[in-house]
């Protein structure tokens, strides 16, 4: 590829030197169609390393073609963020925390989760709201750094004045007004839930109350959730396990996405909760999102619900509509290979055998056993596969047992 890609360029050195002669247009136009031909290859191979679970592989063929944008996405999605932020560090310099936050993010909570406080202080001052994930590491880790409350209460008044709830969140916290944090944020989030119910969370303005919904969450997964008050926990939880589904949903997370429907369905149902979404809605819209990578799957999913009265008589007949559309995605599926990619994290190791009967490990989120590494939850007896808890930690940070733990990743 690297020989290819220099010939291509015109820049692979011949024997002896030619004679310096103008590039025809002809000429230049192969070189790009042999350019876009080359890409092609390599995106093919790397599809094929990736399918056999070998990152390494897979992020070299576009390496060896510059493709760095793709290589870097690809190792955040195959959880090596370590390498992502070397590729990035030495490829395009400063472009890291504007272009790829996530992968801060990740090595952040991964200090944390093991004690480096000085290096997760250091990798969140790069991040592009380093002074509020700061502010939010230091109530978890060393309060006493923090402003005087009554500075965050001001600019908590500020903030609801402009209606910019995000950072009234924040500064709440920051004030340790848990109480105010948790007011200000779940009537918020539920007009952002009732509003990305009838937009694509795909288009720009979708993105922007993602945005907004994820920053708000963030900041309540700061406070000390599970010493709080049982309503004020059930509604943090079922506010953030919504808010995972969504993001699930938008980015491609099928395998978790039934769990947070599951999630957010149990703590309602046992707190007698009011939510903006109906909960045949939720697992109808995980439904819909898994069809676009696998129709037939989602099919037999939606068929399994209209018999076991999973949903509602009122979702019924959404759900009869959504089911003629799987059916024809399926049969199309079956003409055509779905051209939409799989967005699934992909960690090695994840499909090693899952061990015998006596000794295999169930996941608690989705009731098999787990395959590869395991994850053992905070009651020290529970666990989740390491593909599962990288995926949900990566839309909700909080622990699928509802304690209101955080899930630092693994």
């Amino acid at each position: 590829f690297v020989i290819a890609k220099a010939h291509c360029d015109g820049k692979y050195p011949s024997k002896d030197a030619p004679p310096v002669v103008p590039v025809s247009q002809s000429s230049a136009l192969d070189g790009e169609t042999a350019r876009v031909q080359m890409e092609s290859i390599a995106r093919v191979l790397s599809d094929r390393y990736l399918e056999g679970h070998d990152t390494i592989q897979a992020v070299e063929c576009l390496l060896a073609v510059s493709d760095v944008h793709n290589a870097v996405e690809l190792l955040l999605r195959c959880y090596e963020p370590m390498l992502a932020f070397v590729c990035t560090k030495m490829l395009l310099g400063d472009q890291l925390g504007a272009q790829w936050p996530e992968t801060l993010e990740l090595l952040a909570l991964q200090s944390e989760r093991h004690f480096l406080r000085d290096l997760a202080k250091e990798l969140w001052a790069s991040h592009p709201r380093a002074a509020e994930r700061s502010s939010l590491l230091a109530v978890r880790m060393d309060p006493s750094t923090l402003q005087p409350a009554e500075y965050y209460k001001t600019m908590a008044e500020q903030a609801l004045g402009d209606a910019d709830y995000g950072a009234a969140v924040f500064a709440f916290v920051c004030a340790g007004e848990y109480t105010h944090a948790v007011g200000t944020a779940v009537p918020r989030l539920h007009g952002l839930f009732f509003d990305l119910e009838n937009m694509d969370p795909e288009s720009p303005p979708g993105m922007v109350l993602r945005e907004e919904m994820r920053r708000i969450v963030d900041a309540l997964s700061f406070m000390p959730v599970p010493q709080m008050t049982v309503p004020e926990i059930s509604k943090v939880l079922a506010c953030a396990s919504h808010a995972g589904l969504i993001e699930a949903c938008a980015r491609g997370y099928h395998d978790i996405g039934l769990p947070l429907a599951q999630t957010t369905r149990n703590i309602i149902r046992a707190q007698n909760l009011e939510f903006p979404v109906s909960i045949g809605d939720m697992f109808l819209k995980e439904v819909k999102s898994r069809g676009r990578f696998r129709p037939a799957e989602a099919l037999a999913a939606l068929q399994r619900m209209m018999v076991d009265n999973t949903l509602a008589p009122g979702d019924m007949e959404k759900a009869q509509l959504l089911s003629g559309e799987l059916m024809a995605a399926a049969h199309e599926a079956e003409v055509t290979p779905i051209a939409a990619r799989d967005k699934q994290t992909i960690l090695a190791g994840a499909n090693l055998p899952a061990g015998g009967k006596g000794d295999a490990r169930v996941s608690v989120v989705t009731t098999k056993p787990i395959r590869g590494a395991a994850v053992v939850l905070e009651d020290g007896r529970s666990f989740i596969s390491q593909t599962e808890a990288v995926a949900w930690g990566r839309v909700n940070p909080f622990s699928p047992l509802n304690t209101g733990g955080i899930m630092l990743p693994p």
